[in-house]
């Protein structure tokens, strides 16, 4: 990426969901539901944050451009366009700073609910790491595509149906996962 932010908001993509073999920008929008309440709001307020300090950066960059026809007076005035670009370099900084802390709270998502996309689709849990690793390349690459049939994709992993007849949306519980 050409930008520290976008790097920063790259790895923050990768390093959530890429250690379990789960594609993020496919996978987050079917986690979303499950996300517990505490958590949710944690990511929201960081995105704000880097939304609010990036467009800050960006303000600031526009008024130090503006006024930077100040520098030719050869006064006092012509430090007047220092501030702005020292808060925009400052304002740019914490949005990097805050996309990384973003990335910690993307995997404490991904940590705590990586097996709740598996039980909306009435997968068998794996029992070892590798399993679920393949699992869940399985499920990223069929949510990946446009054109796919459930049975060509994922048909052959077991499955699990709970005895109840609600869904995994109706048993999740205030507080964050689905009960099982």
């Amino acid at each position: 990426m050409p930008t520290s932010l976008g790097n920063m908001l790259l790895r923050a993509e990768r390093f959530s969901g890429d250690r379990y073999g789960l594609d993020m920008m496919r996978v987050y929008p079917r986690i979303y539901p499950f996300v517990a309440p505490r958590l949710e709001n944690a990511v929201t307020q960081q995105l704000s944050l880097i939304s609010a300090t990036a467009s800050l950066a960006v303000s600031l960059g526009l008024t130090t451009l503006a006024i930077s026809p100040l520098l030719l007076r050869w006064d006092v005035w012509s430090l007047l366009p220092l501030a702005p670009a020292i808060l925009a370099v400052l304002a740019y900084r914490g949005a990097v700073a805050a996309s990384a802390f973003h990335g910690t709270l993307l995997a404490a998502v991904f940590d705590v609910h990586r097996f709740d996309l598996l039980r909306a689709f009435h997968y068998k849990l794996p029992e070892a790491a590798d399993e679920l690793v393949g699992m869940n390349e399985a499920v990223s690459d069929y949510l990946a595509r446009d054109k796919v049939r459930f049975e060509d994709e994922l048909g052959d992993l077991p499955m699990v149906h709970p005895s109840t007849s609600e869904d995994v949306l109706q048993r999740t519980n205030g507080n964050g996962p689905a009960q099982p």
